[in-house]
């Protein structure tokens, strides 16, 4: 049923026109194109745009029009997401995440930042020939889809406030600091001293912690003179030809003589996907990836230097516990203060409008009763009652709610960089609302590093370190010790140009040595083992880097994590196991699979499957354990709750490091420490301590007791199952939002076929697992692969995304490009205009409105 249903959809949208005709002449009426005769949108194979334009101005309209051919669904549900009118589409389930979007103000702040950009000519420029373009293609459309159909949903004109609303909700999304504080209170409160070991972010670096940016690297830089930029700007602009991990590599190791670079950006992957595949050529002149809901290029390259970016976790955010009292001010410095306070009106599919009061305090807005599964954790920090009965709630501060950024001057100005300065500058204009590690390699021989995202200054007193800001947990809001006092800025954030080590790595991981850089930039990094394993490959490679290196690091499945783990366990005792003699067997043959094992998670290997199992059950153990083991109180009885959809206990989602809400920051920052701080817990059982780490294994029966059962447990289990390779059970599923809300089984209907798939969240090819019960490919996977070598630019760039250009079922171009990604394949960007024109499958181009 599921596949005749999807085969009707496919004819519905051939035949409604829903899929537009690409092949095809216009009118310049409504679009308004400076030169329409000089304007065309030139379609590949796979029917990605080439935007032919002789301004500027008709470049960024053409981009408006292609995505409003191409996703004009997944520009709307951006929009509703963005100003909080969800429950428009789907009902009363969506009021929690408008009621968010409300409090947080991302349309209000989006309005703001529109004001703000009065001034600056280019980049409204951009955007107001973007929106323009996007609601021609609409307006052109002769069917919107089967999403506006069966959501019984209409177009509205797009405006460029929403647009800078949307650009808000991203920076959101891709900034962190505040979940795991949020966290690690609450597990403190539960479970004392030991309910750190879960949500640590801290710790000491081992030996396999990598810089992005290290000591002499720092310093390096630092001794960089006004000479020596202006130098790397002249040489840059003297370049003749054209032309989240990355890797960048300067000439002198790699195999063309001329700096490379790769990108793969890490995102949830499903239907619509993310990056939208696009080049500029004429009065704008660029390519590689945008977001599908923004113009510009946001990885790749503009014929003089090509760029990628990876989250660069540092602590940008914070909530602080705000004191109330009875009549409803809240306090400051010893004052009494009236929030500022909006009612908003929430329109809900299916039912009544309901009013809503959104409060902001001096620190920002208050998030009252929206914080999913972090709730209870937000409901414990504020449980405190005084005896004069005030009550408490949190606020929210951080980078992406600062007021009237002018990113969008950045995203226009980057397409035009041609040397160090002039990036560094692109990206300061956004360094006030999102926080991003920026790479880039030149064709005139240079390569860089640019942390964007400037970082509060203050929070609180000096911390061991002598450092403000390091307290990772819930601030106090009613006393002004921990308010910001200014922001960290760009120009001193971490940087580097042409380091002497030739190569620079970005995994998510800590972004400088703590103990050399004089600032706090937070602890909220991941752990360093993704940096480690790349870095570990460009170290064991005989000669110069090669650009089939860069492409093997894409498809990379080994886990340090992994291979660390199997060393640890393989130490365990069974005869000390307390099993009895079958499992005694099955914990045998589980721990002998792992001995000498180098953590490769093929596909193809039941040994990956053994340790992705054995790791799972250890962790449900251990929590299990350590909540049995602790006086019951409504905190462990809201552990131990199962969640309404996924039914898993919600302390198993909160220490695999679901966050607070799938949509707007699917995960905390516990999930990057996971298997770090269980590989801790382990070493602090076999070296005899019963508190802090060690409680956990202790409370589990000690080392030998848990390590055993784990093993027994996920030996049973694979016994189970029809094939025991890893990728049986860990298939990348790309989802289309309908074949859930129908009921159908995922894989089917819209979905794409399930694929088995290697890897897992600590492998450089990232592909996480969903939970801790299911091991898909759902959740961080690769979501575009860049690679170019900078001795040839515009022949030696290649780029590869999933899905396709277009998001409507029945288009040809729907998912054409997903075998070629999953495979490890790419496709060549193309710059020379004689090639583009020469590859040019689909043709669109415009007339004077008077010409006919």
């Amino acid at each position: 049923m599921a596949g005749c249903l999807a085969q009707g959809v496919r004819a519905f949208n051939r035949l409604s026109g829903a899929v537009p005709n690409y092949e095809a002449q216009h009118s310049n009426e409504g679009l308004q194109l400076d030169q329409p005769g000089a304007a065309q949108i030139l379609r590949d194979a796979q029917g990605s745009p080439t935007l032919v334009a002789a301004t500027a101005a008709d470049a960024f309209a053409l981009h408006g029009v292609a995505v409003g051919q191409d996703r004009l669904w997944q520009w709307h549900q951006l929009r509703m997401a963005a100003s909080g009118r969800l429950a428009e589409i789907a009902g009363e389930l969506a009021l929690p995440m408008d009621t968010f979007a409300r409090q947080i103000g991302w349309l209000r702040m989006g309005e703001e930042d529109w004001a703000a950009l009065a001034g600056e000519a280019e980049a409204v420029e951009m955007i107001s020939s973007f929106v323009r373009g996007v609601n021609w293609a609409a307006a052109q459309r002769r069917g919107l889809g089967e999403m506006f159909l069966l959501t019984k949903s209409a177009w509205e004109p797009l405006t460029a406030a929403q647009l800078c609303a949307i650009l808000r909700l991203v920076a959101f999304g891709m900034c962190r600091g505040w979940q795991h504080a949020l966290l690690r209170q609450w597990l403190h409160g539960v479970f004392g001293e030991a309910g750190a070991a879960w949500s640590d972010t801290a710790d000491a670096p081992s030996e396999r912690d990598a810089y992005t940016i290290d000591p002499e690297m720092s310093a390096a830089f630092g001794r960089l003179s006004a000479e020596d930029l202006a130098w790397a700007r002249a040489s840059a602009a003297m370049a003749s030809s054209d032309g989240s991990n990355w890797v960048v590599v300067g000439g002198e190791r790699s195999e063309s003589g001329a700096p490379m670079l790769c990108g793969d950006p890490h995102l949830k992957v499903s239907i619509p996907g993310f990056w939208y595949r696009v080049t500029y050529r004429g009065a704008v002149n660029a390519a590689g990836l945008a977001m599908a809901c923004m113009p510009g290029i946001n990885i790749g390259h503009n014929g003089k230097m090509a760029w990628s970016v990876t989250l660069a976790y540092a602590d940008v955010e914070d909530l602080y516990v705000e004191r109330f009292n009875a009549e409803g001010k809240y306090e400051h410095k010893g004052e009494w203060h009236t929030p500022q306070r909006l009612e908003e009106t929430l329109r809900v599919k299916g039912a009544e409008a309901r009013t809503i009061t959104v409060e902001r305090t001096v620190h920002g807005p208050v998030l009252d009763g929206t914080l999913g599964k972090l709730r209870p954790a937000a409901e414990a920090a504020c449980s405190r009652q005084d005896a004069d009965g005030f009550h408490y709630k949190l606020s929210y501060a951080g980078l992406p709610v600062r007021p009237r950024t002018k990113a969008l001057v950045g995203v226009r100005a980057l397409m035009d960089a041609a040397d160090f300065a002039s990036f560094d500058r692109a990206l300061s204009f956004a360094s006030d609302v999102i926080s991003l590690n920026f790479t880039f390699a030149s064709a005139s021989g240079h390569f860089g590093y640019v942390l964007c995202g400037e970082v509060p200054i203050g929070r609180g007193k000096p911390g061991a370190n002598g450092k403000c800001g390091d307290e990772g947990l819930p601030l106090c809001g009613w006393t002004g010790e921990h308010d910001y006092s200014g922001w960290l800025p760009h120009a001193q954030l971490p940087k580097a140009l042409n380091p002497p080590a030739g190569v620079i790595i970005s995994a998510n991981h800590k972004l400088v040595d703590y103990d050399s850089y004089p600032h706090y930039l937070g602890n909220a990094f991941k752990s360093g083992y993704r940096a480690q394993r790349l870095h570990q490959m460009v170290a064991t490679h005989e000669g110069p880097v090669t650009l089939a290196l860069l492409k093997q690091m894409h498809m990379d499945a080994r886990s340090l994590a992994a291979q660390d783990f199997a060393a640890v366990v393989t130490r365990a005792d069974i005869s000390k196991s307390r099993l009895d003699e079958p499992r005694r067997r099955l914990a045998a043959t589980a721990l002998a699979s792992l001995h000498g094992w180098d953590g490769t998670l093929a596909a193809d290997s039941t040994i990956a499957a053994t340790y992705q199992l054995m790791h799972a059950a250890l962790i449900k153990l251990l929590v299990a354990a350590g909540i049995a083991k602790t006086p019951p109180t409504p905190h462990t009885e809201k552990l131990l709750a199962r969640e309404p959809i996924s039914g898993v206990p919600l302390a198993h989602s909160l220490v695999f490091g679901d966050g607070f809400n799938g949509v707007f920051k699917p995960l905390n920052e516990v999930e990057g420490h996971l298997h770090y701080n269980v590989l801790q817990m382990l070493h602090a059982a076999l070296e005899g301590r019963t508190a802090g780490k060690g409680w956990w294994v202790a409370q589990a029966g000690g080392f030998d007791a848990a390590v055993c059962t784990a093993a027994a447990a996920a030996e049973e289990q694979l016994s189970t199952l029809p094939d025991r390779t890893w990728g049986a059970m860990h298939l990348t599923q790309l989802v289309h939002p309908l074949t859930k809300s129908l009921g159908f089984k995922e894989g089917t209907f819209l979905d794409m076929p399930p694929m088995r798939t290697a890897g897992d969240q600590n492998t450089p090819m990232q592909t996480a697992t969903r939970s801790l019960d299911d091991m898909s490919a759902g959740a961080t996977h690769v979501s575009a692969r860049i690679v170019v070598d900078c001795s040839d630019i515009a022949k030696r760039s290649w780029i590869i995304t999933p899905l396709g250009a277009s998001e409507t079922p029945g288009s040809p171009h729907h998912s054409d490009e997903t075998s070629l990604w999953h495979s490890g394949q790419y496709l060549r960007v193309l710059w020379d205009m004689e090639e583009i024109r020469a590859a040019a499958k689909y043709t669109t181009s415009w007339y004077s409105a008077d010409a006919k």
